[in-house]
């Protein structure tokens, strides 16, 4: 097949989007298949450049209506549309793209929405919703645009990367059923089972990789934490990541006399968390909500104890008192309660560091996660056009009622 994998500039390999698009692309080229990527850019002129060695598009892809520039933002998408859409659908036709893979969705993609309409008899499009994408802050938006729904109407097939989020998506789409599956995201494992042992730090720490944002719920893990320090006076809180509530964050350690108890270590590099996840002694989420969790597959890999809330894709990852504890969400009680279990019994940290490792790698690896990719793609390229490997995966037909009964 020939694909075309949509996605973001910011959507770099630090980043959740990101990694999953990545992973994606390589399980394609590597099964035989032409992947190209597309993304906005700032010019109005496509230009070619490489993102992680796969050849790459960029062009100017307004979006319809810019919050307080509607007038404007409508004149100027009416006058450049034709311009853009010559350029997609001769690039579509000249590369012989026969699916389009758009991730995390926004106005800019309604592109994608009129170009499987003008190339119907040979263009498939799959939409991949993550999360904030469709509820920024784990919420519905209120209303969704136009260009949002024409999209999702328009695409052939939807993926949501948890059987929780497809139902959420169902409850507010309903004239979604039939189009949305599950495919939960994987992992690459040999990126952080490298077989080297970890080096033990100086002083033992808990983890926590997250966007500081209001559904992540890092406020009720600072106040948690208040309880745990008091008991393990040299252990400390990295909080990795950035975001719109890191002043208020920062201002909530201090007022609790954890300054220099917790440490605010910003967005970092693949590497830098690969070994702050090897050397830490537990990794806590403490999210509101969560239509996922990668952190969470990451925690895993490396065989780190799982401190996590009940909400969303996450009892779909880790099975409490089996590969993890569970908690509900802003319950500081509880969260304090599990962290200290862990800590005051090293061979059950062990254990569930051990069942995580099985679970993911038997279930949420990123061979699993393209197969089933691949296979929805075959399913949605008529037979008669496909030209590439066989999927190995398979997975239920696209179309298929996907709803599943909630846990």
């Amino acid at each position: 097949m020939n694909v075309a994998v949509w996605s973001h500039a910011w959507a770099t390999e630090t980043s959740g989007v990101g990694h999953v698009v990545k992973n994606l692309c390589d399980y394609l080229r590597d099964r035989g298949h032409t992947v190209i990527i597309l993304r906005p850019g700032s010019t109005e002129l496509m230009q070619q450049t490489h993102q992680w060695g796969h050849v790459t598009y960029e062009l100017n892809l307004r979006p319809p209506v810019v919050e307080g520039h509607a007038v404007k933002s409508r004149v100027s998408f009416a006058l450049l549309m034709p311009a853009v859409l010559y350029q997609l659908s001769r690039l579509l036709k000249t590369r012989s793209i026969q699916i389009i893979n758009a991730h995390y969705p926004d106005d800019s993609f309604v592109y994608a929405a009129i170009c499987r309409r003008l190339l119907a008899g040979q263009l498939r499009l799959l939409t991949s919703i993550h999360g904030a994408d469709l509820f920024p802050g784990g919420r519905p938006r209120a209303p969704y645009s136009r260009a949002i729904r024409s999209l999702l109407a328009s695409s052939d097939a939807i993926v949501a990367p948890s059987v929780s989020f497809l139902n959420d998506t169902l409850e507010t789409f309903s004239d979604l059923e039939g189009k949305l599956v599950c495919i939960h995201h994987g992992i690459r494992n040999t990126e952080f089972d490298t077989g080297e042992p970890p080096h033990a730090p100086a002083d033992p720490y808990i983890l926590c990789v997250a966007m500081h944002n209001e559904k992540k719920g890092l406020d009720t893990l600072i106040r948690a934490f208040r309880t745990v320090a008091a008991v393990y006076d040299r252990l400390t809180l990295r909080l990795v990541g950035d975001g719109p509530l890191r002043p208020m964050l920062e201002a909530l350690a201090r007022a609790h006399g954890l300054s220099g108890r917790i440490e605010f270590l910003g967005a970092l590099s693949r590497p830098e968390i690969v070994r702050l996840m090897k050397e830490t002694d537990l990794f806590v989420l403490p999210s509101r909500s969560e239509p996922f969790g990668l952190a969470l597959l990451e925690a895993a890999v490396c065989r780190r104890a799982i401190v996590a809330t009940d909400v969303g894709g996450i009892p779909e990852i880790i099975r409490h008192e089996v590969s993890g504890l569970l908690v509900p969400p802003d319950n500081v009680e509880a969260l304090s309660a599990s962290l200290l279990r862990l800590l005051d019994h090293p061979s059950l940290r062990r254990a569930l560091g051990e069942s995580a490792y099985q679970t993911v790698s038997s279930r949420f690896s990123w061979e699993m996660m393209g197969g089933q990719y691949e296979s929805l793609m075959s399913r949605l390229v008529p037979v008669e056009r496909r030209g590439a490997a066989r999927p190995e995966h398979d997975l239920e037909p696209a179309g298929a009622s996907t709803r599943r009964p909630r846990r």
